[in-house]
C-alpha cells in the first residue's frame, strides 16, 4: 500500500479520535487518556480482525491463504516488536 495513502488514513484516524500524546497539563491530558482508551479499543479491533485472517492461512482458497499469510507476517513482526519493550 502506498505510504501517502497509510498516512493519509491514519491521519483521518487521528483526527476522528484526537490526540493522544500527553503534554503535561492534567487537564489536557484527562481528555487525551480517553482519546488513548479509544485508540486501544480500535486497534485491539483491528488486531482481532487480523488474527481471525491469519487463522485462516491454510484454507484451501488461494486468495485466502495469501490474505491469511500476510495477516500472520504482521502479527509475527508485531510480536517480535512488542517483545523489544522494556
Amino acid at each position: 500500500m502506498c505510504t501517502q495513502r497509510i498516512t493519509q488514513q491514519a491521519a483521518i484516524v487521528a483526527k476522528l479520535i484526537g490526540n493522544i500524546h500527553p503534554c503535561g497539563d492534567s487537564t489536557i491530558d484527562a481528555a487525551r487518556l480517553e482519546n488513548m482508551k479509544i485508540h486501544i479499543e480500535v486497534v485491539d479491533k483491528m488486531i482481532t480482525d487480523l488474527i481471525a485472517i491469519a487463522q485462516d492461512r491454510k484454507a484451501p482458497e488461494h486468495s485466502i491463504r495469501v490474505a491469511g499469510g500476510i495477516a500472520k507476517d504482521f502479527l509475527d513482526d508485531l510480536k517480535e516488536s512488542l517483545e523489544t519493550l522494556q
